[in-house]
């Protein structure tokens, strides 16, 4: 059997060759996307490499992200609305520090992994 979450996106039972899959997009692709163990230790993993790769500034390091997950720079708009999610996700970090524990080792890396998840979970890097 194939893993329980890709169930939630159409996977094709494995008994025959599938040519081609439909294209679905549901809500609970969603929640999937957000609360699955691996799809958050991806995030973590691609919020460790904004780190080391993605250069000094955090706009900096959300837009190689963006350009690393979907093939293209982002938008001048889609960067100031993740930098807006980093900022507002650092500051609840930051006002509590054992939630960030939860998540990352600091109110940094914590922030960069909310960042992370939502490109993840952008309709780009998800269906195309």
């Amino acid at each position: 059997s194939g893993y329980p979450s890709l169930t939630t996106f159409d996977m094709p039972s494995r008994e025959a060759c599938t040519m081609r899959r439909i294209a679905t997009n549901t809500p609970l692709q969603a929640l999937v996307t957000l609360n699955d163990e691996a799809y958050v230790e991806c995030a973590t993993g691609l919020a460790d490499r904004m780190t080391t790769e993605g250069g000094e500034s955090t706009a900096d390091k959300i837009a190689w992200a963006y350009r690393a997950a979907t093939g293209r720079a982002p938008a001048a708009s889609t960067l100031d609305d993740l930098t807006g999610l980093y900022h507002s996700a650092y500051d609840g970090f930051a006002d509590d520090p054992d939630a960030s524990l939860q998540v990352a080792p600091t109110p940094k890396r914590a922030a960069l992994s909310v960042v992370a998840s939502a490109i993840l979970n952008l309709d780009e890097v998800l269906t195309k």
